[in-house]
């Protein structure tokens, strides 16, 4: 099983997790990163559709680039910039792409596994140098994985020491799940336990929600949520300090029985955010 080396995490987080300390333009209580419910995104509206603002989520206050924090809305004009920071890592036809159904207008980035597929990438690659503590969001709209085909929404790794991934079972995407991955020295793989994460929305909902993830290395735990309440573990491996991350966002089919994906199966990002305690 695929586990990529992985740093995002995003949404607002609860508790102990929504401080990143004071190197951060703004801490988690004054951030309306932290303060708004996890379905309504500054500068965007609750429910799905484009931003009828005409500020770029980018440009508002509490979203504005700075050295602790990235961003990007995928609004420049497709046309003539592919995707500008990132890296395309598209395998056995995955294919990645600008759709005008956006959380905020005028773009989203989609990411689709062709019908047929029994293994498939279509992820947008990042690398960030981060810090000790770490704030990954973005949104997503898309349709459930078709049974009996696992689909991942996106993978966090650490130095190439330690992964969060991501994912939806192949049951009507009910149920989503954390996927944790160490790696040994000589590069062998130890999985730690999936942790369910309840009352998330289904992706064939049809509506934009927002995955929100962030992780301590100081305190070796990450919270997660994804469109609902926030949930916490300890990580089962210890992190290695300051270590860079690598954020594939997109969709990636793994093992899907033969016959299970009938159709294209596309998902939209939009809005990303990552902050680092540098």
């Amino acid at each position: 099983m695929l586990r990529l080396a992985f740093g995002l995490w995003a949404a607002a987080c609860l508790g102990s997790c929504t401080s990143f300390g004071s190197t951060l333009a703004e801490d988690a209580g004054s951030n309306p990163l932290d303060a708004r419910a996890p379905d309504a995104p500054v500068g965007v509206p609750a429910e799905g559709g484009a931003d009828a603002s005409t500020t770029r989520f980018c440009d508002l206050p509490a979203n504005r680039p700075s050295p602790t924090r990235f961003c990007d809305d995928f609004d420049h004009d497709p046309t003539t910039v592919d995707f500008r920071g990132w890296t395309k890592q598209e395998t056995m036809s995955g294919l990645v792409g600008f759709d005008t159904v956006a959380r905020s207008a005028p773009f989203s980035f989609t990411s689709t596994i062709p019908k047929g597929a029994t293994y498939a990438q279509a992820f947008l690659r990042r690398r960030e140098a981060t810090g000790s503590r770490l704030h990954v969001r973005f949104d997503v709209m898309g349709a459930a994985p078709p049974k009996g085909a696992p689909l991942y929404l996106g993978h966090l790794a650490f130095d190439n020491r330690y992964d969060i991934s991501l994912r939806a079972f192949g049951d009507g995407a009910e149920h989503l799940v954390v996927s944790e991955t160490g790696r040994s020295a000589d590069g062998a793989n130890t999985d730690g336990p999936d942790t369910r994460v309840d009352l998330a929305p289904s992706l064939a909902s049809g509506k934009w929600f927002t995955i929100d993830v962030r992780v301590d290395e100081v305190a070796q735990k990450w919270t997660v949520s994804m469109g609902g309440p926030p949930t916490t573990k300890s990580t089962f491996v210890s992190l290695p300090a300051k270590s860079n991350l690598t954020l594939l966002l997109g969709a990636e089919a793994y093992a899907a029985a033969a016959g299970t994906i009938t159709q294209d199966t596309t998902l939209r990002y939009d809005n990303v955010i990552i902050e680092a305690e540098r």
